[in-house]
């Protein structure tokens, strides 16, 4: 089998040695740009289809580093260091990425999507730190079909989160919309004091 994800086998490889700024918001241009080896500190929107951003920083604003779009379907994101949102849209891959708060900031969820045709692979998700009143995941499902969540190391762990906890490793709720067709498979789950590795909330008639 191989190796769990770690800080050497996700984010930016350590042959990239210099990565392009990419400041203030910016939008895709074209069907299957690829942006490779940059630094983005500002938005980027994704407007276009197979999208695919590699081998990057991507630390965002206060809220967003990527926002897709409802036409910005089958964006790829790998061998990525993820310290700011990103808003998923379907047919999404995320993989050999490494999530985590920036230093002195905040992180309350690693992934957190209601999207599609979604797989996750081999991302490395820990040193999260939640704010005030936050509910942390790991990974949070709030909708979709057909996802894959697949060999990613999940730690559900934060230093003490006033007004709010820990919830869960992986996290299940179909909040915004049904949720359905979910492969969870080979995941190291990991949280502390009785918190959840998989927590899933199902509604019915």
């Amino acid at each position: 089998k191989p190796q769990w994800p770690t800080c050497l086998n996700t984010g930016i490889p350590s042959k990239v040695t210099e990565l392009t700024e990419m400041n203030g918001n910016m939008n895709s241009t074209e069907d299957g740009q690829v942006f490779d080896a940059v630094e983005i500190k500002g938005r980027l929107y994704i407007n276009h289809k197979n999208v695919v951003i590699k081998n990057s920083k991507l630390t965002g604003d206060q809220y967003y580093a990527v926002y897709t779009n409802t036409s910005g379907t089958g964006l790829t994101i790998e061998n990525c260091d993820i310290t700011g949102g990103i808003r998923i849209g379907d047919g999404f891959t995320g993989r050999r990425n490494h999530l985590y708060a920036a230093e002195g900031g905040n992180r309350n969820d690693g992934w957190i999507f209601n999207a599609s045709n979604v797989v996750l692979e081999d991302n490395l998700i820990d040193g999260l730190c939640g704010s005030d009143g936050a509910h942390l995941d790991g990974i949070q499902v709030m909708g979709g079909t057909n996802i894959t969540i697949r060999h990613n190391w999940v730690e559900a762990v934060s230093p003490e989160i006033i007004n709010g906890g820990v919830n869960a490793a992986i996290f299940l709720s179909p909040d915004l919309a049904e949720i359905s067709d979910v492969v969870i498979d080979e995941n190291m789950l990991i949280e502390k004091e009785w918190y959840y590795p998989l927590r899933i909330n199902a509604r019915g008639k």
